[in-house]
């Protein structure tokens, strides 16, 4: 089978119209065809379109493209067929990964809730407020109108109070 521009002999066409010369556009295709498989030389420059023989050329087209596809699938089909080999060499130790999510609680003991309830206590109460117990109490009387020492007295001993009922930064 020789070839003629890459093409086998028995797929060109029987006969090889040439353009007729001097007449724009007007062409006539070969004919008769022998089997139509695709032609990398058709259409004829300022070939008339035909459509039977465009078909041809697009249905010829589509062949190739789903011989090929299906040569593709046969081929994923033999790599798929082929056996593992045998596993490889240990590969390097990468590096430890974050820290995971804090797990649920677990169950609390009895002495467990004592000793919390106990350290708790004891925080509430020196942050009670017996950190006033440094403030004396006002014991007298204020007159009606108060006088000027009563009203600073009082003054005095509400800001001690404050002081005292301030916690630690």
């Amino acid at each position: 089978m020789e070839r003629s521009s890459g093409v086998p002999r028995d797929l060109i066409p029987a006969t090889q119209n040439q353009l007729k010369p001097g007449v724009r556009g007007a062409a006539t295709l070969p004919t008769p065809f022998m089997r139509m498989p695709f032609d990398p030389n058709f259409p004829p420059h300022q070939a008339a379109l035909i459509s039977q023989q465009w078909r041809d050329q697009f249905n010829a087209l589509k062949a190739l493209d789903d011989a090929k596809g299906a040569r593709i699938d046969a081929l994923e089909a033999q790599v798929a067929a082929i056996p593992a080999g045998p596993p490889g060499p240990q590969g390097i130790p990468g590096n430890d990964g974050q820290p995971g999510q804090q797990g649920p609680m677990g169950e609390i003991s009895a002495q467990n809730l004592a000793d919390a309830l106990n350290n708790l206590s004891a925080a509430l109460i020196a942050n009670s407020s017996a950190n006033s117990n440094s403030v004396a109490t006002m014991d007298w009387t204020m007159s009606d109108p108060p006088t000027t020492w009563e009203l600073g007295t009082m003054f005095n001993t509400i800001n001690a109070l404050i002081l005292a009922l301030r916690r630690p930064a």
